[in-house]
């Protein structure tokens, strides 16, 4: 599968370039109609989120797929992922042959994208991706409505609204959710439990992305294990049910999503009408860790060196709240607005979390490396992002003691994850190359076999 260089995103949004595209010499149908939902873009314009469709001529079947960009920090792998599915669909008939009929996509960012200033960088490090990653408190992907226990939630995010109209219009047969993770290996999710579709996405992710390794643990420790770095997606209620055994129901809430998934919420309204729904999701990661796919049980000083770094990345938030204070965040432009809206809530968010992981990295006595390395440095991770979107407030507003304070965190803390984990950037085209060949597996699986 030959993918062009890495990137080829134009700035103004995935639905601004696809306007300008050859259907082919096929007979393919192009189309882009807006949403009834709206964005604030860079400019400090509101523009309508917009749904981009292609219809597919003589397909042999009459299957829908839905393809949804919605992590902003990774955007750019889920965006060119798109873009190669559409070069894919006008120049070749590989997706009528599969029994597609159409694709609908959606930009559920346009706008953010770009502020992820270390992904234009020819080789970033770690310290790069800390100082240059924006990242929403609320994920597009968990905020669909849900009701379950004591965990309610009725008010989407516009993005998400956008989403659903799409997704009740369509009724798509198979949902694609872009999602990328910045550190780790690589896993995927699907719904159903197809065994051999598991197989084949492993074999697939093997030849494709050689340089990720397959991940001993999934992202989502509740998710059943169907084969090596492949996983049932679990739904909100097993990930919920999950989260109050562990943590006890009042913090349940907190560490699960808000809302449910975008796959999930497919599923629903397929059930209503009588249709299977299937999905797809691959957290493939931007820096590779090789121990991520390591079965062994990790010794108790290790787990205590990765429970201390969980503790001192709290302190390094609580620091960082503190900071807000001293920043004048009074006339900011809409980027920076952007930024401060979305960096204090994600501080907060991982000084309630932080504690958790921290005591769960010691807790849990008879649970592999992999298991332990991902919980420890996706929070940690997570957690020096949020300071790293602060320092770029602090930067902007010329607050040079807070910026040089607030950098020499991040300094810190990409050294510690440089000296436990040693992880290797991964060329983009192998991301895309996962996607693609996740999309179009699990559409075969939907359209031609069944479980």
């Amino acid at each position: 599968m030959s993918v062009p260089d890495y990137p080829h995103y134009e700035l103004g949004g995935f639905s601004e370039w696809f306007k300008g595209q050859d259907p082919g010499e096929e007979g393919a149908v192009l189309s882009v109609e807006p949403t009834d939902h709206t964005y604030t873009d860079l400019d400090g314009s509101t523009k309508n989120f917009e749904s981009c469709t292609i219809e597919l001529p003589d397909p042999k079947g009459d299957g829908v797929l839905y393809v949804k960009m919605n992590v902003d920090e990774n955007e750019k792998v889920a965006v060119n992922t798109a873009q190669e599915l559409l070069r894919v669909a006008t120049t070749t008939r590989l997706l009528q042959q599969l029994g597609c009929s159409a694709i609908s996509f959606f930009d559920a960012h346009p706008a953010t994208s770009q502020l992820n200033t270390w992904t234009g960088l020819p080789n970033p490090s770690i310290e790069d991706c800390l100082l240059g990653t924006f990242r929403s408190d609320q994920v597009v992907d968990h905020t669909y409505p849900v009701e379950y226990r004591e965990a309610a939630q009725n008010h989407p995010l516009p993005a998400t609204r956008a989403s659903m109209d799409i997704i009740a219009h369509r009724l798509p047969d198979v949902v694609f959710s872009g999602h990328n993770a910045s550190i780790g290996g690589q896993a995927a999710y699907v719904s159903g439990t197809s065994f051999a579709l598991a197989r084949s996405l492993k074999n697939s992710l093997l030849i494709v992305a050689p340089d990720l390794p397959l991940s001993g643990t999934g992202d989502l420790p509740m998710a059943r294990e169907l084969t090596k770095g492949v996983y049932q997606l679990p739904t909100f209620e097993e990930w919920y049910d999950y989260n109050a055994e562990q943590y006890g129901e009042s913090k349940a809430s907190a560490m699960s999503p808000p809302g449910r998934q975008s796959i999930g919420y497919a599923q629903k309204i397929g059930e209503e009408a009588n249709k299977r729904v299937r999905g797809v999701m691959l957290e493939a990661a931007h820096f590779a860790v090789p121990q991520i796919s390591a079965v062994d049980h990790m010794p108790g000083e290790s787990r205590k060196t990765l429970s201390d770094m969980l503790r001192e990345s709290l302190y390094n938030i609580r620091r960082t709240l503190d900071y807000w204070d001293k920043l004048d965040l009074s006339s900011l432009d809409p980027s920076h607005q952007l930024i401060a809206d979305q960096a204090l809530p994600l501080a907060k968010t991982w000084e309630s979390i932080l504690p958790l992981k921290s005591r769960e990295a010691m807790s849990k006595r008879e649970v592999s490396r992999a298991v332990l390395i991902n919980t420890a440095l996706t929070s940690f991770f997570y957690g020096s992002v949020a300071i790293g979107m602060t320092h770029r407030l602090a930067v902007h507003t010329k607050n040079r003691a807070v910026a040089d304070e607030l950098h020499a965190i991040i300094h810190d803390n990409a050294t510690k994850i440089e000296q436990i984990a040693a992880p290797k950037l991964v060329k983009p085209q192998q991301l895309i190359r996962g996607q693609l060949a996740s999309i179009l597996l699990t559409l075969y699986d939907s359209m031609h076999v069944q479980e």
